[in-house]
């Protein structure tokens, strides 16, 4: 039987699913025993134990249970002897997560980033107009290697309240919609940025978008199907009619090959304020949170997008509860994670099993 050491892992609130409903006033705490040949991790985090609630503050656990799930945080060895000692060495040693981290500077306001895997650049939306795309050569600046955390980004010039974007590394191309928000309102276009000449090493096409689309109005959420070849574009419209999604076509409209730019693009109806779409890579399938409707919209990638429409009619509904905004599949478990603004300030997480 290996020797074992005292260990506290100091506040989890909210660090695991059994705490849901713990009031989080307290400062929790785990308790238990660990063998000492079990060793933490960069963050000091040794795995998901079972757990049972001890008394006000503080909740016991089982740390014989091997569930290696990165979720605690705060390692905190109490004890005495060699064992003790060798445990909080190791754990200082290894700086853990209060450790400093490397930043970038980007410029105001950063959204939500969009990576390139095949260029290792990373695209972040900003500025006080949200109207830039920031170009970071993630590949010298990540976690563990911040060589080029100095760099100066490239900068995509986009229009106004550009808060989303998405990239196809089928085609190279990073695609921002802008909603006109912090602007006039009226916004109606996709920039479309080449990849090939505006990347982490390269950004000679980063003076300007490759070209423009124009689509519904208040484009806020996109995501892109390379297995439908369509960037599907979410038109906020401000909650009114029509309640559409625009579908380009990635393979005549990307940053090398412009010429399906042009024109208008088919759509598809689902509910009011559509926000960030997503799309299931295995089956194409796209869902669509529809914010002022209480439902995600599912539809079919395969029969509706920028090339066939013959499936656009029929758009499904789960019914989710109010204002869904963020859309998480999950493959190995084929589950639908929905967050729910409402009710606010804590609007419940809804799980929808995904079916085929």
């Amino acid at each position: 039987m290996p020797e074992r050491v005292e260990l506290v892992i100091a506040d989890v609130r909210g660090e695991h699913d059994q705490l849901a409903g713990v009031d989080e006033r307290h400062p929790w705490r785990l308790v238990g025993k660990l063998p000492v040949d079990v060793r933490p991790d960069r963050c000091g985090r040794i795995g998901r134990p079972g757990l049972g609630r001890k008394g006000t503050g503080e909740l016991g656990v089982d740390l014989t249970v091997a569930e290696l799930a990165d979720v605690q945080v705060g390692v905190i060895v109490m004890g005495e002897g060699t064992a003790a000692k060798q445990w909080n060495d190791e754990v200082r040693r290894r700086g853990g997560c209060s450790a400093s981290t490397p930043t970038i500077t980007v410029g105001k306001f950063p959204g939500p980033p969009a990576f390139d895997k095949t260029t290792k650049t990373l695209n972040v939306p900003f500025g006080g107009l949200s109207n830039k795309v920031a170009v970071i050569d993630a590949a010298t600046c990540n976690a563990t290697d911040a060589t080029g955390c100095g760099q100066t980004p490239g900068v995509v010039p986009v229009g106004i309240g550009t808060f989303f974007i998405a990239v196809s590394t089928a085609v190279n191309t990073v695609y921002a919609p802008a909603t006109g928000y912090l602007g006039n309102g009226l916004g109606h276009t996709v920039a479309v940025i080449d990849g090939t000449s505006c990347n982490r090493t390269n950004h000679a096409g980063c003076a300007h978008p490759a070209a423009i689309v124009r689509v519904g109005h208040n484009p806020l959420g996109v995501a892109v199907s390379d297995k439908a070849r369509t960037v599907y574009v979410g038109n906020f419209n401000n909650g009114d009619h029509p309640r559409t999604i625009s579908m380009i076509n990635e393979a005549t409209c990307n940053g090398t090959h412009t010429a399906g730019c042009a024109g208008r693009h088919p759509t598809v109806t689902v509910g009011p304020r559509p926000y960030i779409p997503v799309v299931d890579a295995r089956t194409g399938t796209v869902y669509m949170p529809d914010f002022s409707w209480a439902d995600v919209s599912v539809i079919n990638g395969s029969k509706c997008n920028a090339a066939r429409t013959s499936g656009c009619h029929t758009v499904h509904e789960i019914p989710v509860g109010s204002q869904p905004v963020n859309v998480v599949i999950s493959p190995r478990t084929s589950a639908l994670y929905v967050g729910l603004a409402f009710p606010a300030p804590n609007g419940p997480l809804f799980i929808v099993k995904i079916k085929k």
